[in-house]
């Protein structure tokens, strides 16, 4: 069963909450913990933000669930068994593609697909994703993560409409994500040329 499209009063709302968090605080891992508390259950039963770091490897910043205990399990996924299959439709080959997956309905080959090994298929089935998206988050031609939205409490199955309105809403949080970033370092820069003198 697909979930109505939002309404405009919806979608308004749910950007303006958003708004309101990416300009709240330049710290960063802070500002993608609560968008992902925005986005459940709104846009899923699970949201995780993975970041790519400078020296290329994969970090889970920022995990929300409906149910809290489900948590630990998506960290788990990760941080034991990075992020997945390299081929498979998987945070590693949005990063490397920068083209956003939809997988909806999922199936158990899929979840196999998306594993790299037993125990981390076995972390999958826990979760139980019906329907998931990864989208990367790109802000000045650089990906600086993607973030995953996942079904696995409802019936719901995500479309098109869904994978547009979540690449927005990761859009501006990568925008955010980065300036902040920037303002960091030129708070840094300006720190240390103050010292200098």
């Amino acid at each position: 069963m697909t979930r109505p499209a939002w309404s405009v009063e919806q979608h308004a709302f749910f950007f303006g909450q958003l708004a309101a968090i990416l300009g709240s605080t330049l710290e960063y891992d802070d500002m993608l913990q609560r968008m992902a508390r925005l986005a459940v259950p709104f846009l899923g039963d699970l949201c995780a933000v993975d970041l790519l770091d400078a020296g290329g490897v994969i970090r889970r910043a920022a995990c929300a669930h409906v149910d809290a205990t489900k948590e630990g399990v998506a960290y788990e996924a990760c941080a034991r068994h990075r992020h997945g299959a390299p081929g498979s439709r998987s945070v590693p080959a949005v990063v490397r593609s920068r083209r956003s997956v939809l997988v909806s309905p999922a199936t158990a080959t899929d979840l196999e697909r998306a594993a790299c090994n037993e125990e981390q298929l076995d972390l999958f089935r826990q979760l139980g994703a019906t329907s998931w998206m990864v989208v990367p988050m790109i802000a000045r031609d650089s990906v600086l993560g993607t973030v995953t939205f996942a079904v696995t409490e409802t019936d719901r199955r995500y479309g098109q409409g869904d994978l547009q309105f979540a690449e927005a809403m990761v859009g501006q949080a990568a925008t955010a994500g980065d300036n902040a970033r920037l303002y960091r370092a030129a708070e840094a820069g300006r720190a240390a040329a103050e010292a200098a003198n």
